[in-house]
């Protein structure tokens, strides 16, 4: 049902189906033909209108009829719809519902002043959302990052986070804001090796960070504790090299500790899976 080019005359015969799993697939399905989105839409349990109303090619006058006819539920779903019409928009950025405008403030197709309206929300949770949104405008984030470190914090987070808040950010004066900053993959060399000399909170997040080049890896290494290094480990981009490094840096009470930790014996594995099929392929 989830299949995206399912032909109408499947459709047809698994929107009569009994499993409201089945059916739930089958409302979520965006190739889903008008007359059948019309009829989960208007017929459907609450679940199945709930799932619906995130369709993102949900027609116009289907979203007027969910939004008229639905509840809190309803508005959240439609919220995170991605093609949401511009008139509900602007309804749903002032219900009282905090989730309602918190989902609102994550869609990253929500226009630009909506996403301006919902910056200078009361509620601190709606603008952390808002500032995690890829969508922002860079005049938005510069805005977002005088905020409380929550906000901050969620926009260091930011995938599209401009390079002069990157440099803002990176001596920011609360450490989870740091931290956060050095798990975005787009931080470049220079802000990754300030983050090295941060405090283990931070480094241990950057340690995790894929685009760390093979140089701050270096460095990192050489200043970590025991938590980093093991997150170090964890990187599937981490250098050859530092890996040998890390593994033989552990003490008796290092491998002991490492034991314990589910991720990190199952990278050993998988590294002693692959050195056994290395060395099988080269012996034969």
């Amino acid at each position: 049902a989830k299949r995206a080019e399912l032909p109408e005359y499947l459709q047809s015969k698994l929107i009569s189906d009994k499993d409201e799993k089945v059916i739930s697939a089958l409302a979520a399905n965006p190739c889903l033909h008008e007359k059948f989105q019309s009829e989960l839409a208007k017929n459907g349990s609450a679940e199945v209108r709930k799932v619906i109303s995130e369709n993102p090619r949900l027609s116009e006058d289907l979203q007027n009829h969910l939004f008229s006819t639905g509840g809190d539920e309803i508005k959240n779903s439609l919220a995170k719809n991605t093609t949401l019409i511009s008139s509900i928009q602007s309804i749903l950025v002032e219900d009282s519902n905090w989730r309602i405008r918190e989902n609102l403030a994550q869609n990253t197709s929500v226009r630009q002043e909506i996403l301006q309206k919902l910056a200078k929300d009361s509620d601190i949770d709606v603008r952390a959302a808002i500032a995690g949104n890829p969508s922002l405008s860079v005049e938005l984030q510069t805005t977002m990052a005088k905020d409380e470190p929550k906000v901050r914090k969620a926009l260091a987070s930011n995938t599209s986070l401009a390079s002069a808040l990157c440099n803002e950010l990176v001596t920011d004066r609360d450490s989870e804001v740091r931290a956060s900053l050095a798990g975005n993959s787009l931080i470049n060399e220079t802000i990754q090796a300030k983050l090295v000399q941060d405090c283990s909170e931070v480094q241990q997040l950057l340690a995790l960070n894929e685009s760390l080049t093979t140089a701050q890896q270096f460095e990192l290494f050489n200043r970590a504790d025991l938590d980093t290094k093991m997150n170090l480990f964890r990187n599937l981009f981490l250098n050859s090299k530092i890996k040998e490094k890390i593994i033989l840096s552990f003490s008796e009470a290092d491998v002991e500790y490492a034991k314990n930790d589910l991720e990190f014996r199952k990278r050993m594995e998988k590294d002693a899976q692959n050195d056994y099929e290395k060395a099988d392929r080269e012996y034969y």
